[in-house]
């Protein structure tokens, strides 16, 4: 369906709340791109409402974006890109609470992922470490193992079928390291670079992995009984109706959690 009026004002407010370039011709003109687009400034406006994040937007080489300057949603899907700031957009969050560890996360659209199976898997909003992202855009390369956040985004409406709620829960667990990659490696994703860079812990039960994480379908119409109870056992969450007024504050609230929570990841 085509992207509603009063979400393009709202992907233009959040632009424009960053100090980005923030026209009519900021918004990408594919109504699933502009759901993903749409999606990402909303999680990064609201980890800057809540206080405990400093939230910027990042050029493809990882430079902070210019004022007034066009944050480049991504076109097509990839791995992390080699350094240029022409690339890719992304938003980065740092921490900002007195007394902890610093720690800076990165949010990505259209972010290819790479399974244990050794296939790529687009997920359409996720969110990594920057110690795993920044070592990959020295050549460019996919992030390995489970995102702390992943998103799918249908701009569907109707009813999801449970193929379709599978097909995600499948990504997952071609993601999920439930065995470890190499020997006495217990973590939840690395970068393949030299040398080997690791985060997070490993969970040897797939549910009790994605219970850890932010995950979801975020989807314009709504979800069959099927879809409704598989995503349910597997912990992907489902967010019907998104445009609808205040459904996008249920994906916030999660995410926020699970930001809250990141050290025990």
């Amino acid at each position: 369906m085509a992207l509603p009026a009063h979400i393009a004002r709202d992907l233009r407010s959040a632009l424009r709340s960053f100090r980005a370039k923030n026209s009519p011709m900021t918004v990408p003109t594919s109504a699933g791109r502009a759901l993903e687009a749409w999606l990402m400034m909303s999680l990064a406006r609201a980890a800057q409402r809540s206080g405990r994040w400093s939230v910027t937007l990042r050029q493809g080489d990882g430079s902070q974006l210019p004022l007034g300057a066009t944050f480049n949603f991504p076109t097509y899907q990839s791995g992390i890109l080699p350094s240029n700031p022409t690339g890719p957009s992304f938003v980065q969050l740092d921490r900002a609470v007195p007394g902890v560890d610093t720690l800076a996360l990165e949010l990505h659209g259209s972010l290819q992922w790479k399974g244990r199976s050794g296939a790529t898997h687009e997920i359409d909003v996720s969110l990594l470490p920057q110690s795993i992202a920044q070592p990959l855009r020295a050549h460019g390369g996919h992030p390995r193992g489970l995102p702390i956040a992943g998103y799918e985004c249908k701009d569907k409406i109707g009813a999801a079928s449970t193929d379709e709620m599978r097909e995600t829960i499948a990504r997952l667990f071609d993601l999920a390291l439930v065995t470890r990659p190499y020997p006495g490696w217990d973590c939840r994703m690395f970068a393949a670079t030299s040398p080997h860079v690791r985060w997070g812990r490993r969970q040897s039960i797939y549910r009790a992995f994605f219970a850890t994480g932010a995950y979801g379908v975020v989807r314009a119409g709504g979800f069959s009984r099927g879809a409704r109870n598989l995503g349910r056992h597997y912990h992907v969450r489902r967010h019907e109706g998104i445009y609808g007024p205040g459904a996008i504050a249920a994906v916030e609230a999660r995410f926020l959690q699970v930001l809250d929570d990141v050290d025990n990841i």
